[in-house]
């Protein structure tokens, strides 16, 4: 997503950019004078507000006017403790609203060395130029450093890895996320939960459906070549996935949810028959967009299918299992 007008009027995001319009600015005159364009700030990192889903629930913990300040190495060195105490010298309530922190949660603001923030994330503290690189970080890291908003950054040291991470995988790798994917999703919701649900063990049905549900929601995240987040913010991110994203949604809320109908009373049955579409839908896309050419919509023969189209060969000689 574009940094463009995520700021909403009524959200965390835009209530931090806000607060730092307010309050950014002048300590960083205070602390660098004439070079203050050499600090970037923005919120971007871990927390419902820098994906834009929070809402009151969040508001409980680690919510509130806050923003990130990142320095170059040399810059830290330099200014960074003094940058850090003035930060902290803010006030902690803005617009009626105080900032919430809690003592589990990593430091999600404050003044941070360009490189340190991306390594918390990447295990490396640039953009990632080896499949094997890629292939190491977890995918909702990757979300993390995507999300939010760069409120200003003139150096371009943070937004320059932001852009290449915001470039998707590399080709190779995002077939091999899709491959996985269909392998894990047609495992779980076309092989094993209608054998859980026949045998009567509910708690492994819900276990196959919960895997389902993630493997099915990152293949429409490599679909529209977006990083899938954090589990719990997974379901919701779909309405942001133009392709197949919102139809999925639907059918996957019907799976864990499938109410009654006055065709098809049974409950297990409705939970199929929505594993059903939403295999349809990934089936289709797969070969509208020439990624398989299977017929059918057994994921796991499209899983092997696409491995075989990937290019190099060190990463197609990886288990098709593998992520």
């Amino acid at each position: 997503m574009s940094d463009q007008g995520r700021a909403r009027e009524g959200s965390g995001l835009g209530l931090s950019r806000r607060f730092y319009d307010a309050y950014g600015p002048p300590i960083i005159a205070e602390i660098f004078g004439n070079d203050r364009d050499r600090v970037a700030a923005g919120l971007v990192g871990d927390g419902s507000d820098c994906f834009g889903f929070d809402d009151e629930i969040s508001r409980d913990h680690d919510w509130g006017p806050r923003f990130v300040l990142w320095l170059s190495a040399g810059d830290f060195a330099r200014h960074g403790a003094a940058l850090q105490k003035a930060y902290e010298a803010l006030p902690t309530e803005f617009e009626g609203y105080r900032i919430r922190l809690s003592p589990w949660g990593t430091r999600r603001n404050g003044v941070w060395r360009t490189d340190q923030f991306y390594h918390q994330y990447l295990g490396i503290d640039r953009a990632p130029r080896s499949w094997q690189e890629w292939q190491r970080i977890p995918e909702h890291h990757l979300a993390a450093c995507t999300n939010g908003e760069v409120f200003v950054d003139d150096l371009d040291e943070f937004s320059s890895v932001r852009r290449k991470l915001l470039s998707h995988y590399p080709e190779d790798i995002r077939l091999k996320r899709l491959a996985a994917r269909c392998m894990a999703a047609g495992q779980a919701g076309q092989y094993n939960l209608p054998r859980m649900l026949s045998r009567g063990d509910l708690v492994a049905g819900q276990q196959a459906e919960a895997r389902f549900a993630e493997a099915a929601i990152g293949i429409v995240a490599a679909l529209n070549r977006v990083y899938a987040p954090y589990y719990k913010w997974m379901h919701a991110a779909l309405d942001r996935m133009t392709i197949i994203g919102p139809e999925v949604k639907v059918q996957l809320s019907r799976m864990i949810d499938p109410g009654s109908s006055d065709l098809l009373a049974d409950p297990f049955e409705l939970k199929l028959l929505a594993v059903t579409e939403v295999c349809m839908l990934i089936s289709d896309r797969l070969r509208r967009e020439k990624l398989s050419d299977i017929e059918g919509q057994f994921l796991l023969e499209h899983g092997i299918n696409i491995q075989s189209r990937i290019g190099d060969p060190d990463i197609r000689s990886l288990d098709v299992w593998t992520e």
